[in-house]
């Protein structure tokens, strides 16, 4: 008896992350050869990606980890009434790097690792299911080791690559505004030969960032820079265990496994993506509740981390050595508290109203209990107290969760002014605490920048300070008076310590000139459909 013939496998992303026949995109092409990591804002998400797996949603200049660069600040003007004032609100800026971040189940974002199982032989044809055993797949990291003495080179070889980027960025930037600029140009008009062709100054830009990675990876491998790749082992004790070194494709895995699912065709749907490969799919975390013996997380917001998928055999009564996928696009992933995440998932707090709080019997419901020698005393009730001591007797209070929070925003409002002053950090005028523009204050400053066009609602695009035609003077009185009316004391204090454009940029931030509500997208872009003709095989 003759054995079936035994094929290799392939782990490769779904059929619809193939690169396109009629559009070949070199980066498509190349995600295409590994797991892909598919975005959703649902909690019912694999629910939708079980039904139809393609409208997942697309990832964005958001989805990236961002860079601080540092601004150079703008020298204080010596003369006017902007005299000896800052004009900036910050001196750091954010641009997305080239590394994936994914959010948090906080930020209303999940995620879904998905992969296709091929045979590895001419024309690239689907895996019986009925032959696949297992599919998992592991969460490594990659820690790299800097030998000692050369972390300021290191420093040095990456700030050049962040400048290059920097300096890609822009020139992609003002490509596009070139593109805008030859569309006025008639077709047939001596001045169109003079607007660049768009694209090629930034074709050429990002080879210089590739060019700069390059030499990079070629000093690392001179200089003994080494990266060793790493998976979580779960300990005895449950939520505790330990990042340790393991083999890029172990035949034994050691390290903690996620199982994958098959994605069944939906019997209604002839055109369901499932027909048309074997694909599987299984949850990735992006939290966890474990960590090492140090107590320090498993996952964190300064890691990078990748996705291995696997798949064994179940054709003979031995275990079957696993066949492994390329590593997915590394990724980090965002702190708790990042302002991007948040932000997809807002959040609504209405104060509680006084007069319904006064009219009503309310009975306290939080119950706050001190053991003896725990709570602290005050001998008066003057204010501040001079002096206090810890009380021998136990005491339980009851109060009511709107007095906290009454007592908390006051708290907030009192010491935000204080922190921004004391500390210099102006910046927080744009995080959108406490400054209400009025709609006279817009009106009175729509006024004053009259001489622009388009006035207030283009005062982002222009720096104020420096626009001749604005009275400066005036400017800076109807913010002083009118930031007074709305906060007596603020207009004074901002209008003494920034100029008039930081003032106006900040209220910007606030809504200034529109109803001073935020508005968040009702609908989030989602990847193309494509059909299986459209695609070609990695």
């Amino acid at each position: 008896m003759t054995a079936p013939a035994r094929h290799p496998w392939r782990l490769v992303a779904p059929w619809y992350r193939w690169d396109l026949r009629a559009a070949p995109d070199p980066d498509r092409a190349a995600a295409a050869a590994r797991p892909v990591v598919q975005k959703f804002s649902s909690p019912s998400f694999v629910n939708d990606f079980q039904r139809d797996p393609q409208p997942s949603l697309s990832y964005t200049d958001d989805d990236r980890v961002q860079e601080l660069t540092a601004i150079t600040p703008l020298p204080k003007f010596t003369s006017g009434p902007n005299r000896n004032r800052t004009r900036q609100l910050g001196l750091f800026t954010a641009k997305p790097t080239d590394t994936r971040k994914l959010f948090l189940p906080a930020h209303q974002r999940f995620y879904l690792v998905a992969i296709q199982l091929h045979c590895d032989v001419a024309g690239f044809p689907r895996v019986d299911p009925d032959h696949v055993g297992e599919v998992g797949f592991v969460t490594r990291r990659r820690v790299s080791s800097i030998p000692k003495g050369t972390e300021r080179d290191v420093a040095q070889r990456l700030a050049a690559i962040a400048r290059t980027r920097a300096a890609a960025q822009s020139q992609a930037g003002l490509d596009a505004a070139r593109a805008r600029a030859r569309l006025l140009v008639p077709l047939r008009a001596p001045a169109r030969a003079r607007v660049v062709a768009p694209r090629a100054a930034t074709v050429t830009a990002f080879h210089e960032v590739a060019l700069a990675k390059r030499r990079l990876q070629q000093w690392s491998a001179s200089a003994g820079v080494s990266s060793t790749v790493q998976g979580w082992a779960p300990g005895p004790a449950g939520s505790i265990g330990a990042w340790t070194a393991v083999e890029d494709e172990p035949f034994e895995i050691v390290e903690q496994v996620y199982p994958m699912h098959r994605l069944a065709p939906d019997p209604a749907d002839p055109e369901h993506a499932a027909r048309f490969g074997t694909i599987y799919f299984g949850l990735l975390p992006t939290t966890s509740d474990q960590a090492g013996a140090d107590g320090s997380p498993r996952f964190d917001d300064t890691n990078v981390y990748e996705v291995r998928c696997f798949a064994r055999r179940v054709e003979s009564g031995c275990p079957e050595p696993p066949v492994w996928s390329e590593p997915s696009e590394a990724f980090r992933l965002a702190g708790f508290m990042d302002p991007t995440g948040c932000a997809n998932r807002p959040v609504n707090i209405r104060m509680p109203d006084f007069r319904h709080l006064e009219a009503l019997n309310v009975r306290p419901s939080v119950r706050l209990s001190a053991p003896a020698n725990s709570h602290l005393m005050f001998p008066t009730d003057a204010v501040p107290p001079t002096s206090g001591s810890v009380s021998a007797a136990e005491e339980i209070c009851f109060f009511a969760i709107p007095l906290i929070m009454i007592v908390a925003f006051f708290l907030l409002r009192l010491f935000l002014p204080i922190v921004m002053l004391l500390f210099q950090l102006w910046w927080m005028l744009k995080l959108k605490f406490c400054i209400p523009p009025s709609a006279q204050l817009a009106a009175d400053v729509n006024a004053e920048l009259s001489a622009i066009p388009g006035g207030l609602s283009a005062a982002a695009g222009f720096d104020i300070d420096i626009v001749t035609s604005v009275d400066q003077a005036n400017l800076q009185g109807v913010l002083r008076d009118g930031l007074n009316d709305t906060s007596p004391g603020l207009g004074d204090q901002l209008t003494a310590t920034l100029t008039n454009n930081a003032i106006v940029q900040a209220l910007l931030v606030q809504g200034l000139g529109t109803d001073g509500r935020q508005t968040y997208p009702a609908t989030l872009p989602t990847e193309p459909r494509v059909t299986f003709a459209e695609v070609v095989h990695p």
